[in-house]
């Protein structure tokens, strides 16, 4: 299971004009994997959580 996430980069803020709040993005790496996830944090988006950029399977 991808338990050992550790963030790539820094988190991007996305701005919206005409709205009183932004998006943010951040990018994690399963440290024993290499799977690429993304976090968006928006409070506009019901969908927005986790989601997989590249997955690479875990041999644990």
């Amino acid at each position: 299971m991808h338990e050992h996430l550790v963030q790539i980069g820094l988190t991007q803020r996305i701005a919206r004009p005409g709205k009183g709040k932004a998006a943010w993005i951040t990018h994690y790496a399963c440290s024993q994997c290499h799977t690429e996830w993304k976090h968006t944090d928006d409070p506009y988006d019901r969908a927005a959580g986790w989601s997989i950029d590249k997955e690479v399977q875990c041999a644990a």
